[in-house]
């Protein structure tokens, strides 16, 4: 960088214009010249071992003077360096302090007295339920009003310490637990599991560089929306009536981008704390449920691409192939239900979902027209308190944080709203609607429509023209 030959010119420069002489301010443009140099020294000490790994360390004072020298800062540089922050450490893995709600009693018996600086310093990070058999009592509710007031949709950062998870949480490793958890599945009621190894086993492949190469070979096809805020509302393209509705506008557009730069700015939106009202970026995949081999998705997440029936897909013919969603920092996909059986992994990062059962219907605010492109989805602003107090005080719902490695169950007609806390990828696929349609009818009462799943559940082979009648 030839630092130390421009600060000796400089200092050359300086005596002569001082005559020789060393008066006060030659004195003090000497020591400042010397500082310079000596910070130079330190800079480019830093920068001869450097990595471009990630996770590695830097210290900070001399990012801030490579800002002060680069012609122009290079913002990449931050990103491998990003760090989480430590408030958020619980929400990527279950490697934190987490424990069941049993244990963390007979951990308070015993704990020591929080210290004055830190009153939840002997707190866990996540307080599961403990283990049960599913019964009529399940799931517990909050309310709506408290969910949202509590910890504000627009807030990722807001997060309670500790999390009470309101979910049962499986280890489907276990056979046991996957027994139970197919229990609650059966009875059509929501709940997590964790320790499936095909996900495990995909949260490891998915490399940053895995990813690149993947997105970025021969048919591929990425799909990104852009929003000007954090808010994401669903439109489908399909005309559905559209034109008697008037002046209808899609909340976003549709833009093209490629994975590499969307991953860039997924990475800046973590380290710079994204504002809510900033232009954010969702990008989805799809693979075609006709297919079962070929798309690195399929390939890969052997769990939701069977041709046999296991525990996530209950009825294969009627599966509508796979969807990922990449998430910026901050996110909100605006609450609604979809009629499938559905599953999410989560394999990258953490999402929030707010839940609500389907008898929840007429107090969020669904549009209830077909021929709205926007059918079934909320138009309220859930982090909006005024609309909140006006609509949601005894509104049921369940709050909790999808992690890691985790598989969340959304039965068939229960409302999500998901949330992104950071850059975040999962990846969820519906199985049909279950034998006895719970929650069908709660749907049709709200909405004033009837609704007729029969051939969407008998789907084999050619399923053109069933997907978009499945939406109405």
């Amino acid at each position: 960088r030839q630092r130390p030959g421009v600060v000796g010119a400089m200092a050359r420069q300086a005596a002569a214009k001082s005559g020789g002489g060393l008066s006060a301010t030659g004195l003090l443009m000497s020591a400042v010249l010397l500082a310079l140099l000596w910070c130079g020294f330190i800079v480019y000490s830093l920068n001869v071992g450097e990595t471009h790994d990630r996770h590695d360390k830097k210290d900070h004072f001399a990012e801030g003077i490579d800002k002060l020298f680069e012609p122009a800062f290079r913002p990449e540089l931050k990103l491998h360096h990003r760090k989480p922050p430590p408030e958020r450490r619980h929400l990527s893995s279950y490697t934190a302090h987490v424990v069941r709600h049993s244990e963390l009693h007979a951990e308070e018996a015993g704990a020591p007295e929080p210290q004055a600086d830190d009153p939840d310093k002997h707190l866990p990070d996540v307080v599961l339920p403990d283990l049960k058999r599913v019964d009529e009592n399940y799931p517990v509710y909050d309310d709506l009003y408290d969910v949202v007031t509590n910890w504000n949709p627009d807030d990722p950062d807001g997060v309670p310490v500790p999390f009470y998870e309101k979910l049962q949480v499986f280890n489907f490793s276990d056979p046991e637990q996957q027994a139970m958890a197919a229990e609650y599945r059966d009875r059509e009621v929501p709940f997590k599991v964790f320790g499936v190894p095909n996900v495990d086993e995909v949260v490891r492949k998915w490399t940053d560089d895995y990813l690149k190469e993947k997105m970025n070979s021969r048919g591929v096809q990425l799909h990104v929306e852009e929003s000007r805020n954090n808010h994401f509302m669903y439109y489908t393209n399909k005309p559905m009536g559209r034109g008697r509705m008037g002046e209808w506008t899609p909340p976003t557009k549709r833009i093209n981008l490629k994975f590499n730069d969307w991953l860039k700015e997924a990475y800046a939106a973590d380290a710079h704390s994204l504002a809510n009202g900033s232009v954010h970026h969702y990008l989805t995949i799809g693979t075609n449920p006709a297919r079962k081999h070929g798309h690195y998705v399929s390939d890969d997440l052997t769990i939701f691409s069977t041709e046999v029936e296991n525990f996530f897909i209950r009825n294969v013919a009627a599966n509508k192939g796979i969807q990922c969603r990449f998430g910026e920092r901050g996110i909100i996909a605006e609450s609604h239900y979809d009629s499938g059986r559905n599953f999410i992994a989560m394999l990258r990062g953490a999402k929030r979902y707010i839940l609500n059962p389907p008898e929840a219907c007429a107090r969020l605010g669904i549009i209830p027209d077909r021929a709205h492109p926007s059918f079934r989805h909320s138009d309220l602003d859930w982090s909006d308190t005024a609309t909140a107090a006006a609509h949601f005080k005894g509104v049921p719902a369940i709050d909790t944080v999808v992690r890691e490695g985790e598989v969340l169950y959304v039965p068939s007609f229960v409302f999500h709203e998901p949330i992104s806390l950071g850059l975040s990828i999962q990846c969820n696929s519906r199985g049909g609607t279950p034998p006895k349609e719970e929650g069908k009818s709660h749907i049709e009462k709200c909405l004033g429509v009837k609704l007729d799943f029969s051939k969407y559940n008998k789907m084999t082979g050619d399923r053109k023209g069933l997907r978009g009648k499945q939406h109405k």
